[in-house]
């Protein structure tokens, strides 16, 4: 009987939130690779939210427990770096909106440690919201922190709205799944909007985590193998680091650049150094060859408006703001590039504002390579940045050298 009143309740939910969208399936298996993740979630993307080949709503470097921000309380708990990880926006039966997941294979000992620096940032952060709720979240094998957060979403109409995110792992699985509920007008705090968000998180974890009394998952996949071949954060030079994810990494010129992540709703190992000089690395195994290629060939694409002409060269704003204040400049360009396997673009610029002389704290002289290149299904965007000195083309030929030396790692 209560299978039958499911049923109905089921059918009433999708009469009323539109077109049909099937439960997602339950395996018995827990995935063990960014690859399987993709695999078991592909018919359940929100197509119109990757329309365009969009990056993923939330980034995967950005904090975990996103709901709190990013103030001191998530300084310990950056999201993991440089491991196998999906992002994307899924349909589920459970909401009348789409729901953001992020997941990472991480080594058990760092998803766990997170699980509690998450735990500490959701605690000190509750308190600066008038209606919110957190606490523990264990189902299926899954144990994690939970924190939904009810308030007005619009205040030219003082609609409502439930914020929800569950952020818990198992084994080398660690994820973050985030939802929205809409209550309408003046309704105020809705507790269905607590229950159907955390019935999809359990929906999503279960068909990502499997049977609860089988084995914990591990780690493989082609995604494993790439992010394994990443170069240490020393080879870019002395104190280079993984970013702690606290404040925006130093990518001046690469903001200019319009700096592209990959698509969702792929295998992605993405990874931010900084130090001496600023690296991204992104890869990305791509369903097949000509999507791939379709891929790379959009990330360094530049909107017109940040693109002008000067002297006869193509310059990128704002990374040179004021033409009159530089002395020294390496005109933007973008030229065919091939290393090894890999094929592609590689863009570069260099721009030195002033003829004072150089302060360490201050952008007055920087060299800026990004190349987007691709073997196979396989597409690497690398994004390098660092001083340039007096010698900006010797700075753009390190940047070079330094994005060349990881793709043949990478081969």
């Amino acid at each position: 009987m209560g299978i039958v009143v499911a049923a109905v309740v089921l059918l009433v939910v999708q009469s009323c939130w539109g077109p049909w969208v099937a439960p997602l399936p339950v395996s018995a298996d827990a995935v063990m690779s960014a690859e399987e993740i993709a695999e078991r979630l592909r018919g359940h993307l929100d197509e119109d939210s990757m329309a365009d080949g969009q990056p993923p709503a939330a980034s995967l470097d950005g904090p975990l427990m996103s709901l709190c921000g990013q103030g001191d309380s998530l300084r310990e708990g950056p999201s993991p770096q440089g491991v196998p990880a999906y992002s994307a926006q899924l349909k589920v039966v459970e909401l009348p909106v789409s729901l953001s997941v992020r997941f990472w294979l991480a080594p058990p000992a760092q998803a766990n440690g997170l699980l509690e620096t998450v735990r500490e940032a959701a605690e000190g952060c509750v308190h600066d919201f008038t209606d919110a709720t957190i606490g523990d979240y264990a189902r299926d094998g899954w144990r994690g922190t939970l924190m939904a957060i009810a308030g007005p979403h619009n205040s030219d109409n003082s609609d409502w709205a439930v914020d929800g995110v569950v952020v818990a792992a198992r084994g080398s699985l660690l994820a973050e799944v985030s939802w929205y509920w809409p209550t309408g007008y003046g309704e105020g705090p809705d507790a269905d909007g607590v229950r159907q968000g955390v019935a999809a998180v359990a929906s999503v974890l279960a068909t990502v985590g499997g049977d609860p009394d089988g084995p914990s998952p591990g780690v493989t996949g082609r995604t494993a193998t790439l992010a394994a071949e990443l170069p240490p954060p020393s080879a870019y030079g002395k104190g280079v680091r993984l970013w702690d994810g606290v404040g925006d990494p130093d990518l001046t010129c690469a903001i200019a650049l319009n700096r592209s992540h990959l698509p969702s709703a792929v295998p992605v190992v993405a990874r931010t150094l900084t130090g001496r000089v600023t690296v991204r690395e992104e890869v990305a195994v791509l369903p097949d060859e000509e999507t791939a290629e379709r891929t790379r060939r959009r990330l360094l694409v530049i909107p017109e408006d940040k693109l002008k002409s000067y002297d006869g060269n193509i310059f990128v704003t704002p990374c040179n703001k004021q033409e009159d204040d530089q002395y020294l400049r390496v005109p933007y360009t973008v030229e065919p590039f091939t290393r090894g396997p890999w094929n592609g673009e590689l863009a570069s610029l260099a721009v030195r504002r002033s003829d004072l002389p150089l302060h360490p704290t201050y952008h007055d002289s920087v060299a800026h390579v990004t190349v987007a290149v691709r073997h196979g299904t396989v597409v690497v965007l690398l994004t390098w940045q660092g001083p340039a000195g007096r010698d900006l083309a010797g700075a753009v030929r390190e940047g070079r050298e330094a994005v060349s030396r990881t793709l043949d790692r990478l081969s």
